[in-house]
């Protein structure tokens, strides 16, 4: 029985084609059947490796740990504070990443249901380079880059801590997609700043997205007239 399953899915339909069905009932041939048939298609597709996955879920957390790290304590005053009205506030940057993890996600899964997945028997090329790329260069803030619309800040939450209740709903949603889909998002490929990047690397660049805004709230809290805790 195992060897049937390394076959390729077209040559092991051909084989369960030429199967003795005379020998076997007509119902126990039909579940027979269908059982091989759905159990070579899921051991045949495409499958998500248990290290991408294990390792993306674990930058998902560190970049939303970071975030609690650097905006918990902070007051109304401090959240709120800005130099000027070109500068987002801690709030403003919270609202901007929970707005931007949806618009992100829903690009990601927009590629999932619409675009082919490249097939299982093309071999796909090491993508540990672009992944590094990625969380190396995407929370740089020495290169400017402008939001698109879809992430600007439109004054939806009054503090922080609804600015990270709503971040942190988004982001769970991200992260239960990682641990639950039975596609291998390393097959399907999206434009993105860096070039077309892999499924796995889009969730990689949205976290170190919120990496790269981490540290736009340390540069306010930097600033000499932040408002100190009293």
């Amino acid at each position: 029985m195992t060897a049937i399953f390394r076959l390729p899915i077209r040559q092991l339909a051909g084989s369960l084609a030429s199967f003795p069905v005379s020998r076997y009932p007509g119902r126990m041939m039909r579940h027979c059947l269908l059982g091989l048939l759905l159990t070579a298609a899921a051991l045949c597709a495409g499958q998500y490796s248990k290290e991408d996955r294990e390792a993306l879920i674990g930058q998902l957390d560190e970049s939303k740990r970071e975030l609690v790290i650097a905006t918990e304590g902070l007051n109304q005053q401090q959240s709120a504070w800005k130099p000027d009205s070109a500068t987002w506030s801690v709030i403003e940057v919270m609202e901007h990443l929970a707005r931007m993890e949806d618009f992100l996600f829903g690009i990601l899964e927009e590629a999932l249901e619409k675009s082919k997945p490249i097939p299982d028997d093309v071999r796909l090329p090491d993508p540990s380079e672009m992944d590094h790329r990625i969380l190396l260069q995407m929370p740089d803030r020495s290169v400017k880059t402008k939001s698109p619309e879809q992430g600007w800040p439109k004054e939806a939450y009054q503090n922080r801590d609804e600015a990270f209740l709503a971040f942190s709903r988004k982001r769970e949603k991200t992260m239960e997609f990682v641990r639950t889909t039975k596609l291998d998002p390393r097959r399907y490929r999206i434009n993105s700043p860096f070039g077309p990047i892999d499924g796995h690397q889009w969730l990689l660049m949205l976290s170190a997205h919120t990496q790269r805004h981490v540290k736009q709230i340390d540069e306010l809290k930097r600033h000499e007239l932040f408002p100190k805790t009293e």
